[in-house]
């Protein structure tokens, strides 16, 4: 899959079936969702989130995906009342656009049991707004990255309302550390570089040695670097 993050040329990353069906495990076992479950996909499935947070996650638990040309409010929002769709995967912009729509308004949403999201941060306001919409949902924030097969973290169920901008704790697997210049741990609330180890994270990038030097490292806390 190619990524370039906000900047630069896009690279190759080589995804590994293990490194796959380990996040799909992840989600599973994190957010509990069962083979009764439908998923509505309006995001790339040339991205992460979508062919894996939602498309083969939803194979994993034999759920159902009803996948979008594109996304566009009135469509989302009437395809999510027509199938009941009650697993919503999207970054927190598309949720933001969807609750302007005056549509949004006349359906009510409380057969929606999980509510995920990722690629920004979110903010206390729009998880206060979010929770008002889908009453009977649990939420979960995910981080991570096309380097590491979709999650690395993802947001744990008893988290309170007060860690809104948190993006959880560590997926089954995966180890975590943050850096300075000087590869020393950083102390909390310290800014630094964030290295991910875990079955998640490619081994390489496709025909691009550069990245695989700059990107990819070894022997810092025992930890490897996707960045």
């Amino acid at each position: 899959m190619y990524t370039s993050g906000t900047t630069g040329r896009p690279k190759g990353a080589v995804l590994s079936h293990v490194g796959v069906i380990h996040n799909l495990m992840n989600y599973h076992q994190t957010l509990k969702t069962d083979s009764n479950m439908k998923t509505i996909i309006a995001v790339p499935l040339f991205h992460v989130t979508g062919l894996i947070g939602q498309l083969l996650h939803m194979v994993y638990a034999g759920g159902t995906s009803i996948i979008l040309n594109n996304y566009q409010n009135e469509k989302y929002i009437e395809e999510i009342q027509k199938h009941k769709v009650d697993f919503l995967f999207n970054v927190p912009s598309i949720f933001m656009m969807m609750r302007t729509s005056p549509l949004f308004d006349k359906y009510t949403f409380d057969f929606v049991k999980k509510v995920a999201y990722g690629g920004s941060p979110i903010y206390k306001e729009t998880l206060e707004m979010l929770r008002e919409a889908f009453p009977n949902a649990s939420f979960h924030n995910a981080y991570g990255a096309t380097e590491t097969s979709s999650p690395a973290t993802i947001m744990p169920l008893e988290y309170p309302l007060s860690k809104a901008s948190s993006v959880g704790l560590p997926v089954t697997g995966a180890e975590i550390l943050i850096i300075d210049q000087l590869n020393n741990e950083c102390k909390p609330g310290e800014e630094g570089e964030v290295l991910i180890k875990g079955p998640m994270v490619i081994e390489k990038y496709w025909q691009n040695q550069k990245a695989n030097d700059t990107s990819l490292k070894t022997g810092i806390g025992n930890l490897e670097i996707s960045a």
